[in-house]
């Protein structure tokens, strides 16, 4: 499996946020490599299988196995475009990991549905450049605890995203998540809010904490390390 980092932290943003958590980023994004990208993609290192490491699927669980606790983040990039996810996900939660995981909402994700304690799938809005790619099948299988996050740049996303509330009604908890860190928008975003009773607002707390340097607040000792290096993905 392709993967660009693994590293203990927090959760920063979501129903989940302040939890310490193993983040497992892979590497690659089908919308990175196949449409030119995501305007908001914070994570622009992990976007092309170019870079990143082949790591052996016991591997992988041995190394989540040194970390202090058994919730593991599975981010990207994009998770569902390695091929090897199924076979990472079912051994993890044989061995009683607790899984979510964050995905850009491009790809179905009913195959796995079960097998995951907490789903968080983005919808692309407009401002992101992406939002034709969207797969709102998603939002009508998802369960009460999974999560839907909407990034807004603009008064157009946030019609853009109560449109999509409206037409695609889901189960899960409903993310706010402000593109930016300006204070006017964040209150902005914050008034809206406050109009969806059932939406809530989702800041990104980790950069608050620790500012935009990903490696703060986070134990990095592994990251692109060569640990678990394998040739095959088996």
């Amino acid at each position: 499996m392709r993967i660009s980092e693994i590293f203990y932290s927090i959760q920063g943003e979501g129903i989940y946020q302040g939890l310490p958590m193993v983040f497992l980023r892979t590497q690659g994004c089908n919308l990175a490599e196949e449409h030119g990208g995501c305007r908001w993609c914070d994570t622009g290192y992990a976007q092309t299988t170019a870079l990143g490491e082949e790591w052996s699927i016991e591997a992988i669980i041995s190394q989540l196995a040194q970390y202090p606790n058994k919730r593991v983040c599975i981010t990207g990039g994009e998770p569902l475009y390695q091929l090897e996810i199924g076979e990472l996900i079912y051994p993890l939660k044989t061995e009683g990991y607790w899984l979510e995981v964050e995905t850009n909402g491009s790809i179905p994700i009913g195959e796995y549905l079960e097998c995951v304690d907490s789903w968080v799938v983005d919808v692309k809005c407009p401002s992101s450049g992406m939002e034709s790619y969207n797969r709102f099948e998603n939002l009508q299988i998802l369960r009460e605890c999974d999560q839907v996050k909407f990034v807004l740049a603009d008064r157009a996303d946030v019609e853009y995203a109560e449109l999509i509330l409206r037409s695609h009604p889901t189960r899960a908890h409903l993310l706010f998540s402000p593109a930016y860190g300006d204070m006017g928008w964040l209150q902005e975003v914050a008034e809206y809010v406050k109009g969806i009773p059932q939406v809530r607002l989702s800041v990104q707390i980790h950069k608050f904490v620790w500012g935009e340097d990903r490696r703060e607040g986070s134990d990095f000792v592994v990251r692109r390390s060569g640990l678990g290096h394998c040739s095959s993905s088996r």
